[in-house]
Protein backbone atom coordinates (compact mmCIF):
# COMPACT_ATOMS: atom_id res chain seq x y z
CA UNK A 1 0.00 0.00 0.00
CA UNK A 2 1.62 3.29 -1.08
CA UNK A 3 -1.00 5.72 0.25
CA UNK A 4 -1.51 7.78 -2.94
CA UNK A 5 -3.47 10.35 -0.92
CA UNK A 6 -0.24 11.85 0.39
CA UNK A 7 1.57 13.32 -2.62
CA UNK A 8 2.41 16.86 -3.67
CA UNK A 9 -0.02 16.62 -6.57
CA UNK A 10 -2.83 15.48 -4.29
CA UNK A 11 -2.00 18.23 -1.82
CA UNK A 12 -2.34 20.84 -4.56
CA UNK A 13 -5.75 19.41 -5.42
CA UNK A 14 -6.89 19.54 -1.79
CA UNK A 15 -5.78 23.16 -1.49
CA UNK A 16 -7.84 24.07 -4.55
CA UNK A 17 -10.89 22.32 -3.08
CA UNK A 18 -10.54 24.09 0.25
CA UNK A 19 -9.80 27.53 -1.18
CA UNK A 20 -12.98 27.42 -3.24
CA UNK A 21 -15.21 27.22 -0.14
CA UNK A 22 -13.24 28.29 2.95
CA UNK A 23 -11.22 31.31 3.93
CA UNK A 24 -7.76 30.40 5.28
CA UNK A 25 -7.03 32.13 8.60
CA UNK A 26 -4.61 32.03 11.53
CA UNK A 27 -5.60 31.27 15.10
CA UNK A 28 -5.93 34.95 16.00
CA UNK A 29 -8.48 35.45 13.20
CA UNK A 30 -10.74 32.55 14.17
CA UNK A 31 -14.43 32.68 14.98
CA UNK A 32 -15.32 34.59 11.84
CA UNK A 33 -18.93 34.46 10.70
CA UNK A 34 -17.98 33.21 7.21
CA UNK A 35 -16.79 29.62 6.66
CA UNK A 36 -13.08 29.43 7.42
CA UNK A 37 -10.30 26.93 7.97
CA UNK A 38 -7.29 26.95 10.25
CA UNK A 39 -4.76 24.86 8.33
CA UNK A 40 -1.82 23.90 10.54
CA UNK A 41 1.40 22.01 9.91
CA UNK A 42 3.30 20.45 12.80
CA UNK A 43 6.92 20.20 11.63
CA UNK A 44 7.97 17.07 13.51
CA UNK A 45 10.58 15.78 11.06
CA UNK A 46 11.11 17.68 7.80
CA UNK A 47 11.52 21.47 7.43
CA UNK A 48 12.32 20.96 3.74
CA UNK A 49 8.95 19.32 3.12
CA UNK A 50 7.33 22.16 5.08
CA UNK A 51 8.88 24.77 2.79
CA UNK A 52 7.68 22.89 -0.30
CA UNK A 53 4.12 22.93 1.06
CA UNK A 54 4.37 26.59 2.14
CA UNK A 55 5.31 27.53 -1.41
CA UNK A 56 2.38 25.61 -2.84
CA UNK A 57 0.05 27.49 -0.52
CA UNK A 58 1.60 30.92 -1.10
CA UNK A 59 1.36 30.41 -4.86
CA UNK A 60 -2.41 30.20 -4.38
CA UNK A 61 -2.59 33.18 -2.02
CA UNK A 62 -3.30 30.97 1.02
CA UNK A 63 -2.08 31.61 4.57
CA UNK A 64 -1.44 28.62 6.82
CA UNK A 65 0.14 27.97 10.21
CA UNK A 66 3.52 26.29 10.82
CA UNK A 67 4.53 25.03 14.25
CA UNK A 68 8.23 24.38 14.90
CA UNK A 69 9.45 21.66 17.29
CA UNK A 70 12.65 22.96 18.96
CA UNK A 71 13.21 19.87 21.13
CA UNK A 72 12.77 17.31 18.35
CA UNK A 73 15.43 14.77 17.43
CA UNK A 74 15.37 15.28 13.66
CA UNK A 75 16.45 18.86 13.00
CA UNK A 76 18.07 21.82 14.74
CA UNK A 77 15.91 24.95 14.34
CA UNK A 78 18.83 27.38 14.74
CA UNK A 79 21.11 25.57 12.28
CA UNK A 80 21.63 28.21 9.55
CA UNK A 81 20.10 26.19 6.72
CA UNK A 82 17.07 25.18 8.80
CA UNK A 83 16.58 28.67 10.24
CA UNK A 84 16.66 30.04 6.70
CA UNK A 85 13.86 27.63 5.76
CA UNK A 86 11.69 28.84 8.63
CA UNK A 87 12.41 32.47 7.73
CA UNK A 88 11.33 31.75 4.15
CA UNK A 89 8.09 30.17 5.38
CA UNK A 90 7.38 33.26 7.49
CA UNK A 91 8.33 35.48 4.56
CA UNK A 92 5.66 33.79 2.44
CA UNK A 93 3.07 35.20 4.86
CA UNK A 94 2.39 32.11 6.97
CA UNK A 95 1.85 32.18 10.73
CA UNK A 96 4.70 30.74 12.82
CA UNK A 97 4.19 29.00 16.15
CA UNK A 98 5.67 26.58 18.67
CA UNK A 99 5.19 22.82 18.73
CA UNK A 100 5.94 21.89 22.34
CA UNK A 101 6.89 18.41 23.54
CA UNK A 102 6.34 17.55 27.21
CA UNK A 103 8.98 14.85 26.93
CA UNK A 104 11.59 17.50 27.75
CA UNK A 105 10.71 16.84 31.39
CA UNK A 106 11.26 13.11 31.25
CA UNK A 107 8.79 10.38 32.28
CA UNK A 108 9.46 10.17 36.04
CA UNK A 109 8.48 13.42 37.79
CA UNK A 110 5.43 15.37 36.58
CA UNK A 111 6.40 19.03 36.00
CA UNK A 112 4.73 21.86 37.82
CA UNK A 113 2.63 24.42 36.01
CA UNK A 114 5.40 26.99 36.41
CA UNK A 115 7.96 24.56 34.99
CA UNK A 116 5.82 24.06 31.91
CA UNK A 117 5.38 27.80 31.41
CA UNK A 118 9.12 28.41 31.75
CA UNK A 119 9.92 25.71 29.21
CA UNK A 120 7.31 27.05 26.78
CA UNK A 121 8.68 30.58 27.12
CA UNK A 122 12.24 29.32 26.49
CA UNK A 123 11.28 27.36 23.39
CA UNK A 124 9.15 30.23 22.12
CA UNK A 125 12.31 32.31 22.07
CA UNK A 126 14.12 29.67 20.02
CA UNK A 127 11.29 29.60 17.47
CA UNK A 128 11.27 33.38 17.16
CA UNK A 129 15.04 33.50 16.76
CA UNK A 130 14.96 30.82 14.06
CA UNK A 131 12.07 32.26 12.03
CA UNK A 132 12.79 35.93 12.66
CA UNK A 133 9.18 36.63 13.57
CA UNK A 134 6.79 36.41 16.51
CA UNK A 135 5.35 33.04 17.49
CA UNK A 136 1.61 33.63 17.62
CA UNK A 137 0.26 30.17 18.45
CA UNK A 138 1.35 26.85 19.86
CA UNK A 139 0.40 23.19 19.95
CA UNK A 140 1.40 20.17 22.02
CA UNK A 141 3.34 17.28 20.53
CA UNK A 142 1.74 14.01 21.70
CA UNK A 143 -0.50 16.20 23.83
CA UNK A 144 -2.67 13.33 25.01
CA UNK A 145 0.16 11.93 27.15
CA UNK A 146 0.04 12.93 30.82
CA UNK A 147 -1.14 16.49 30.38
CA UNK A 148 -4.46 16.39 32.17
CA UNK A 149 -6.57 19.51 31.57
CA UNK A 150 -3.58 21.81 31.15
CA UNK A 151 -3.96 21.77 27.39
CA UNK A 152 -7.38 23.39 27.55
CA UNK A 153 -5.98 26.81 28.48
CA UNK A 154 -6.73 29.44 25.87
CA UNK A 155 -3.15 30.69 25.64
CA UNK A 156 0.40 30.17 26.90
CA UNK A 157 3.02 32.91 27.01
CA UNK A 158 1.02 35.09 24.65
CA UNK A 159 0.44 32.29 22.11
CA UNK A 160 -2.98 30.93 21.21
CA UNK A 161 -3.28 27.29 22.29
CA UNK A 162 -4.39 25.16 19.33
CA UNK A 163 -5.77 22.61 21.82
CA UNK A 164 -7.87 25.12 23.73
CA UNK A 165 -11.31 23.87 24.65
CA UNK A 166 -12.96 26.58 22.54
CA UNK A 167 -11.11 25.34 19.43
CA UNK A 168 -11.49 21.62 20.10
CA UNK A 169 -15.23 21.95 20.66
CA UNK A 170 -15.87 24.74 18.16
CA UNK A 171 -14.17 23.31 15.06
CA UNK A 172 -14.51 20.20 12.93
CA UNK A 173 -11.10 18.50 13.02
CA UNK A 174 -9.16 16.44 10.46
CA UNK A 175 -5.62 15.13 10.97
CA UNK A 176 -3.08 13.08 9.00
CA UNK A 177 -1.25 11.85 12.12
CA UNK A 178 0.95 8.79 11.54
CA UNK A 179 0.59 9.16 7.79
CA UNK A 180 -3.08 8.20 7.62
CA UNK A 181 -6.29 10.18 7.81
CA UNK A 182 -7.71 9.96 11.30
CA UNK A 183 -11.48 9.96 11.84
CA UNK A 184 -12.26 10.81 8.18
CA UNK A 185 -10.46 11.65 4.94
CA UNK A 186 -9.85 15.29 4.18
CA UNK A 187 -11.00 14.82 0.59
CA UNK A 188 -14.40 13.66 1.82
CA UNK A 189 -14.68 16.63 4.20
CA UNK A 190 -13.77 19.16 1.53
CA UNK A 191 -16.14 17.59 -0.98
CA UNK A 192 -19.06 17.39 1.45
CA UNK A 193 -21.12 20.06 3.09
CA UNK A 194 -19.48 23.40 3.85
CA UNK A 195 -18.62 23.23 7.53
CA UNK A 196 -18.58 26.69 9.15
CA UNK A 197 -15.35 26.07 11.09
CA UNK A 198 -12.69 23.60 9.97
CA UNK A 199 -9.42 22.75 11.71
CA UNK A 200 -6.93 20.81 9.55
CA UNK A 201 -3.66 19.37 10.84
CA UNK A 202 -1.04 18.01 8.47
CA UNK A 203 2.55 16.90 9.00
CA UNK A 204 4.83 17.84 6.08
CA UNK A 205 6.86 14.63 6.32
CA UNK A 206 3.95 12.62 4.89
CA UNK A 207 3.56 14.76 1.75
CA UNK A 208 6.14 13.63 -0.76
CA UNK A 209 6.56 13.93 -4.55
CA UNK A 210 5.74 10.26 -5.04
CA UNK A 211 3.41 7.85 -3.25
CA UNK A 212 5.00 5.57 -0.66
CA UNK A 213 4.28 3.98 2.71
CA UNK A 214 4.44 6.12 5.89
CA UNK A 215 7.63 4.33 6.96
CA UNK A 216 9.33 5.09 3.65
CA UNK A 217 8.26 8.73 3.92
CA UNK A 218 9.78 8.94 7.36
CA UNK A 219 12.90 7.12 6.19
CA UNK A 220 13.18 9.54 3.29
CA UNK A 221 13.27 12.49 5.70
CA UNK A 222 15.80 10.85 8.01
CA UNK A 223 18.04 9.80 5.12
CA UNK A 224 17.85 13.31 3.70
CA UNK A 225 18.97 14.72 7.04
CA UNK A 226 21.85 12.25 7.14
CA UNK A 227 22.92 13.19 3.61
CA UNK A 228 22.73 16.87 4.51
CA UNK A 229 25.12 16.35 7.41
CA UNK A 230 27.47 14.39 5.16
CA UNK A 231 27.20 17.10 2.48
CA UNK A 232 28.34 19.71 4.98
CA UNK A 233 31.24 17.57 6.16
CA UNK A 234 32.45 16.95 2.60
CA UNK A 235 32.11 20.62 1.63
CA UNK A 236 34.22 21.72 4.59
CA UNK A 237 36.83 19.04 4.00
CA UNK A 238 37.07 19.90 0.31
CA UNK A 239 37.05 23.65 0.89
CA UNK A 240 39.94 23.51 3.34
CA UNK A 241 41.93 20.89 1.43
CA UNK A 242 41.70 18.44 4.31
CA UNK A 243 41.09 15.41 2.11
CA UNK A 244 44.40 16.08 0.34
CA UNK A 245 46.17 16.50 3.67
CA UNK A 246 44.71 13.27 5.04
CA UNK A 247 45.54 11.44 1.83
CA UNK A 248 49.15 12.64 1.99
CA UNK A 249 49.55 11.64 5.63
CA UNK A 250 48.03 8.21 5.09
CA UNK A 251 49.74 7.66 1.78
CA UNK A 252 46.35 7.08 0.13
CA UNK A 253 45.74 9.11 -3.04
CA UNK A 254 42.20 10.49 -3.04
CA UNK A 255 40.95 10.17 0.52
CA UNK A 256 37.42 11.04 -0.58
CA UNK A 257 35.28 7.95 -1.32
CA UNK A 258 34.05 7.55 -4.91
CA UNK A 259 30.40 8.31 -5.77
CA UNK A 260 27.84 5.73 -4.72
CA UNK A 261 27.08 2.98 -7.18
CA UNK A 262 23.45 3.34 -8.14
CA UNK A 263 21.84 0.17 -9.49
CA UNK A 264 23.26 -2.75 -11.41
CA UNK A 265 25.06 -1.69 -14.63
CA UNK A 266 23.81 -4.89 -16.27
CA UNK A 267 20.24 -3.64 -15.87
CA UNK A 268 21.01 -0.40 -17.70
CA UNK A 269 21.27 0.58 -21.32
CA UNK A 270 24.87 1.20 -22.43
CA UNK A 271 24.38 4.88 -23.20
CA UNK A 272 28.11 5.54 -23.30
CA UNK A 273 28.82 3.01 -26.03
CA UNK A 274 26.05 4.52 -28.12
CA UNK A 275 27.59 7.98 -27.65
CA UNK A 276 31.05 6.76 -28.58
CA UNK A 277 29.68 5.38 -31.84
CA UNK A 278 27.80 8.63 -32.44
CA UNK A 279 31.01 10.67 -32.13
CA UNK A 280 32.61 8.71 -34.94
CA UNK A 281 30.27 10.45 -37.41
CA UNK A 282 30.12 13.86 -35.71
CA UNK A 283 30.78 16.75 -38.07
CA UNK A 284 30.87 20.54 -38.01
CA UNK A 285 27.23 20.85 -39.04
CA UNK A 286 26.10 18.74 -36.07
CA UNK A 287 28.19 20.86 -33.70
CA UNK A 288 26.70 24.07 -35.09
CA UNK A 289 23.15 22.67 -34.86
CA UNK A 290 23.70 21.78 -31.22
CA UNK A 291 25.05 25.26 -30.48
CA UNK A 292 22.12 26.95 -32.23
CA UNK A 293 19.57 24.75 -30.45
CA UNK A 294 21.11 25.50 -27.03
CA UNK A 295 21.17 29.25 -27.68
CA UNK A 296 17.51 29.17 -28.77
CA UNK A 297 16.48 27.10 -25.76
CA UNK A 298 18.15 29.48 -23.30
CA UNK A 299 17.24 32.63 -25.21
CA UNK A 300 20.88 33.72 -25.13
CA UNK A 301 23.40 34.35 -27.90
CA UNK A 302 26.33 34.32 -25.47
CA UNK A 303 27.07 32.56 -22.18
CA UNK A 304 30.10 34.64 -21.30
CA UNK A 305 30.70 34.86 -17.51
CA UNK A 306 28.16 32.04 -17.05
CA UNK A 307 28.67 28.69 -15.33
CA UNK A 308 27.04 25.70 -17.01
CA UNK A 309 26.49 22.22 -15.52
CA UNK A 310 25.55 19.33 -17.82
CA UNK A 311 24.03 16.47 -15.80
CA UNK A 312 24.41 13.30 -17.82
CA UNK A 313 26.75 14.84 -20.39
CA UNK A 314 26.71 11.79 -22.70
CA UNK A 315 28.78 12.51 -25.79
CA UNK A 316 29.77 15.95 -24.50
CA UNK A 317 28.11 17.68 -27.45
CA UNK A 318 25.97 19.96 -25.28
CA UNK A 319 29.04 20.82 -23.20
CA UNK A 320 30.86 21.75 -26.40
CA UNK A 321 27.90 23.88 -27.51
CA UNK A 322 27.99 25.76 -24.19
CA UNK A 323 31.78 26.22 -24.48
CA UNK A 324 31.37 27.64 -27.97
CA UNK A 325 28.94 30.14 -26.42
CA UNK A 326 31.76 31.09 -23.99
CA UNK A 327 30.41 29.42 -20.84
CA UNK A 328 32.51 27.84 -18.11
CA UNK A 329 31.43 24.21 -18.28
CA UNK A 330 31.33 21.28 -15.92
CA UNK A 331 29.75 17.97 -16.84
CA UNK A 332 29.41 14.51 -15.40
CA UNK A 333 27.87 11.19 -16.27
CA UNK A 334 27.18 7.96 -14.42
CA UNK A 335 28.39 5.91 -17.41
CA UNK A 336 32.18 5.56 -17.68
CA UNK A 337 32.01 5.25 -21.47
CA UNK A 338 30.10 8.54 -21.63
CA UNK A 339 32.76 10.22 -19.49
CA UNK A 340 35.42 8.98 -21.89
CA UNK A 341 33.39 10.08 -24.93
CA UNK A 342 32.80 13.60 -23.60
CA UNK A 343 36.39 13.97 -22.47
CA UNK A 344 37.75 12.95 -25.88
CA UNK A 345 35.37 15.32 -27.70
CA UNK A 346 36.22 18.36 -25.59
CA UNK A 347 39.93 17.59 -25.61
CA UNK A 348 39.84 17.64 -29.41
CA UNK A 349 37.35 20.46 -29.96
CA UNK A 350 37.82 22.83 -27.01
CA UNK A 351 41.54 23.10 -26.21
CA UNK A 352 42.34 25.88 -23.79
CA UNK A 353 38.73 26.42 -22.73
CA UNK A 354 37.46 26.12 -19.16
CA UNK A 355 35.79 22.74 -18.83
CA UNK A 356 35.80 19.64 -16.65
CA UNK A 357 34.21 16.21 -17.08
CA UNK A 358 33.99 13.55 -14.37
CA UNK A 359 32.07 10.48 -13.34
CA UNK A 360 29.23 11.00 -10.90
CA UNK A 361 25.56 10.44 -10.16
CA UNK A 362 22.88 13.05 -9.71
CA UNK A 363 21.49 10.77 -6.97
CA UNK A 364 24.75 11.02 -5.02
CA UNK A 365 23.94 14.08 -2.92
CA UNK A 366 27.40 14.51 -1.36
CA UNK A 367 28.87 14.52 -4.85
CA UNK A 368 26.29 17.07 -6.02
CA UNK A 369 26.91 19.30 -3.01
CA UNK A 370 30.61 19.30 -3.78
CA UNK A 371 29.99 20.70 -7.27
CA UNK A 372 28.51 23.95 -5.96
CA UNK A 373 25.89 26.13 -7.68
CA UNK A 374 25.62 27.06 -11.36
CA UNK A 375 23.99 29.78 -13.46
CA UNK A 376 22.59 27.12 -15.79
CA UNK A 377 21.87 23.48 -14.96
CA UNK A 378 21.11 21.43 -18.04
CA UNK A 379 19.97 17.81 -18.18
CA UNK A 380 18.60 16.72 -21.52
CA UNK A 381 16.88 13.36 -21.72
CA UNK A 382 18.76 12.02 -18.71
CA UNK A 383 16.93 12.16 -15.39
CA UNK A 384 14.21 9.75 -16.54
CA UNK A 385 16.95 7.11 -16.91
CA UNK A 386 18.19 7.28 -13.30
CA UNK A 387 15.62 4.90 -11.82
CA UNK A 388 14.55 7.65 -9.38
CA UNK A 389 13.20 10.45 -11.57
CA UNK A 390 11.75 12.77 -8.92
CA UNK A 391 14.71 12.44 -6.60
CA UNK A 392 16.94 13.26 -9.57
CA UNK A 393 14.90 16.36 -10.47
CA UNK A 394 15.04 17.51 -6.86
CA UNK A 395 18.81 17.00 -6.74
CA UNK A 396 19.35 18.82 -10.04
CA UNK A 397 17.25 21.76 -8.89
CA UNK A 398 19.45 22.26 -5.83
CA UNK A 399 22.45 22.95 -8.08
CA UNK A 400 20.87 26.07 -9.62
CA UNK A 401 21.93 29.47 -8.33
CA UNK A 402 19.18 31.88 -7.24
CA UNK A 403 18.05 33.57 -10.42
CA UNK A 404 19.59 30.77 -12.50
CA UNK A 405 18.08 28.53 -15.17
CA UNK A 406 17.17 24.84 -15.15
CA UNK A 407 16.77 23.21 -18.58
CA UNK A 408 15.24 19.74 -18.71
CA UNK A 409 13.95 17.28 -21.27
CA UNK A 410 11.86 14.45 -19.81
CA UNK A 411 9.84 11.67 -21.37
CA UNK A 412 6.14 12.39 -21.70
CA UNK A 413 3.70 10.32 -19.65
CA UNK A 414 1.42 8.49 -22.09
CA UNK A 415 -0.20 6.24 -19.52
CA UNK A 416 -0.57 2.71 -20.87
CA UNK A 417 1.68 3.40 -23.87
CA UNK A 418 4.49 4.41 -21.53
CA UNK A 419 4.09 1.20 -19.57
CA UNK A 420 4.36 -0.80 -22.80
CA UNK A 421 7.50 1.06 -23.81
CA UNK A 422 9.00 0.33 -20.39
CA UNK A 423 8.43 -3.38 -21.00
CA UNK A 424 10.11 -3.15 -24.42
CA UNK A 425 13.11 -1.31 -23.00
CA UNK A 426 13.50 -3.79 -20.15
CA UNK A 427 13.42 -6.61 -22.71
CA UNK A 428 16.05 -4.83 -24.82
CA UNK A 429 18.65 -4.51 -22.05
CA UNK A 430 18.10 -8.17 -21.05
CA UNK A 431 18.51 -9.49 -24.63
CA UNK A 432 21.60 -10.65 -26.58
CA UNK A 433 23.20 -8.21 -29.02
CA UNK A 434 21.57 -9.78 -32.12
CA UNK A 435 18.10 -9.50 -30.60
CA UNK A 436 18.74 -5.89 -29.65
CA UNK A 437 19.75 -5.03 -33.21
CA UNK A 438 16.61 -6.72 -34.57
CA UNK A 439 14.43 -4.82 -32.10
CA UNK A 440 15.87 -1.48 -33.22
CA UNK A 441 15.34 -2.36 -36.88
CA UNK A 442 11.77 -3.50 -36.26
CA UNK A 443 10.80 -0.43 -34.28
CA UNK A 444 12.56 1.83 -36.74
CA UNK A 445 10.58 0.22 -39.55
CA UNK A 446 7.38 0.76 -37.57
CA UNK A 447 8.14 4.47 -37.17
CA UNK A 448 9.01 4.79 -40.86
CA UNK A 449 5.81 3.02 -41.94
CA UNK A 450 3.70 5.11 -39.62
CA UNK A 451 5.31 8.26 -40.98
CA UNK A 452 4.63 7.15 -44.55
CA UNK A 453 0.97 6.44 -43.70
CA UNK A 454 0.55 9.85 -42.09
CA UNK A 455 2.01 11.56 -45.17
CA UNK A 456 -0.31 9.52 -47.40
CA UNK A 457 -3.35 10.59 -45.37
CA UNK A 458 -2.19 14.18 -45.75
CA UNK A 459 -2.05 13.66 -49.53
CA UNK A 460 1.73 13.93 -49.48
CA UNK A 461 4.29 11.63 -51.09
CA UNK A 462 4.55 8.67 -48.65
CA UNK A 463 8.01 7.83 -49.96
CA UNK A 464 9.47 11.31 -49.66
CA UNK A 465 12.97 11.41 -48.24
CA UNK A 466 13.47 12.09 -44.56
CA UNK A 467 16.97 13.41 -45.11
CA UNK A 468 15.98 16.95 -44.23
CA UNK A 469 14.65 15.62 -40.97
CA UNK A 470 17.46 13.10 -40.64
CA UNK A 471 19.48 15.31 -38.38
CA UNK A 472 17.65 16.11 -35.18
CA UNK A 473 18.08 19.18 -33.02
CA UNK A 474 21.18 19.26 -30.82
CA UNK A 475 23.06 17.43 -33.58
CA UNK A 476 21.65 13.99 -32.75
CA UNK A 477 21.83 11.48 -35.60
CA UNK A 478 18.57 9.60 -36.31
CA UNK A 479 20.10 6.13 -35.87
CA UNK A 480 21.69 6.81 -32.48
CA UNK A 481 18.56 8.63 -31.38
CA UNK A 482 16.52 5.53 -32.28
CA UNK A 483 18.89 3.20 -30.42
CA UNK A 484 18.74 5.51 -27.40
CA UNK A 485 14.93 5.49 -27.51
CA UNK A 486 14.47 1.73 -27.90
CA UNK A 487 17.08 0.75 -25.34
CA UNK A 488 16.92 3.61 -22.84
CA UNK A 489 16.35 1.85 -19.53
CA UNK A 490 15.64 2.61 -16.65
CA UNK A 491 12.66 4.47 -18.07
CA UNK A 492 10.32 6.86 -16.25
CA UNK A 493 7.91 9.51 -17.43
CA UNK A 494 6.38 12.75 -16.19
CA UNK A 495 3.34 14.88 -16.98
CA UNK A 496 4.11 18.57 -17.59
CA UNK A 497 1.69 19.75 -14.89
CA UNK A 498 3.27 17.44 -12.32
CA UNK A 499 6.77 18.69 -13.07
CA UNK A 500 5.73 22.33 -13.05
CA UNK A 501 4.03 21.92 -9.65
CA UNK A 502 6.97 19.91 -8.30
CA UNK A 503 9.49 22.62 -9.18
CA UNK A 504 7.17 25.49 -8.24
CA UNK A 505 7.23 24.08 -4.71
CA UNK A 506 11.02 24.46 -4.86
CA UNK A 507 10.98 28.07 -5.98
CA UNK A 508 11.11 27.64 -9.76
CA UNK A 509 8.99 29.43 -12.36
CA UNK A 510 8.34 27.94 -15.78
CA UNK A 511 9.70 30.17 -18.57
CA UNK A 512 9.29 27.91 -21.60
CA UNK A 513 7.56 24.63 -22.39
CA UNK A 514 7.51 22.60 -25.59
CA UNK A 515 5.40 19.46 -25.40
CA UNK A 516 4.93 16.44 -27.62
CA UNK A 517 1.19 16.52 -26.92
CA UNK A 518 -0.07 12.99 -26.41
CA UNK A 519 2.87 11.46 -28.25
CA UNK A 520 6.04 9.73 -27.12
CA UNK A 521 9.33 11.54 -26.73
CA UNK A 522 10.51 14.35 -24.47
CA UNK A 523 8.75 17.45 -23.26
CA UNK A 524 11.22 20.33 -23.07
CA UNK A 525 11.28 22.74 -20.13
CA UNK A 526 13.10 25.88 -19.09
CA UNK A 527 12.68 27.04 -15.48
CA UNK A 528 14.06 30.02 -13.60
CA UNK A 529 14.84 29.85 -9.89
CA UNK A 530 13.58 32.70 -7.76
CA UNK A 531 16.15 35.20 -6.48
Amino acid sequence: MTHPDFTEAEYARLLELAAARWRFVGYADRNLAEPHVIWRHDIDYSPHRALAMARQEAARGLRCVYHILPSGRYYNPIEPEIAEIFAKIAGLGHEIGLHFDMDVFGPETPPSHDDVLAAIAFQKGIVEQAAGTAAKSMSFHNFTLNLGRLIESEAFCGMTNASAKSIVEGYSYVSDSNGIWRHRKLDEVLSGETLPRLHVLTHPVWWTPEAMTPYKRFRRAVDGRTRSALDFYIQVMRRDGRFDTIGALLGVPGALPPPETIGDPQDRFAFGRNWQEFLQDLDADSIQEAQTALAQLLGKTSLKDTTFLDIGCGSGLSCLAALNLDATVRGFDFDNDSVQAATSLLTAQAPGKDWGIERGSVLDLPFMAGLGLFDIVYSWGVLHHTGALWNAVDSASRAVKPGGLLALALYNDQGGASRRWRTIKRLYVASPRAIRFAMVLAIGAFFKSRGALIRLLRLQNPFSSDEKRGRRTRGMSPWHDLVDWVGGYPFEVAKPDDLVDFLAARGFQLKRLKTVGNGHGCNEYLFRREE
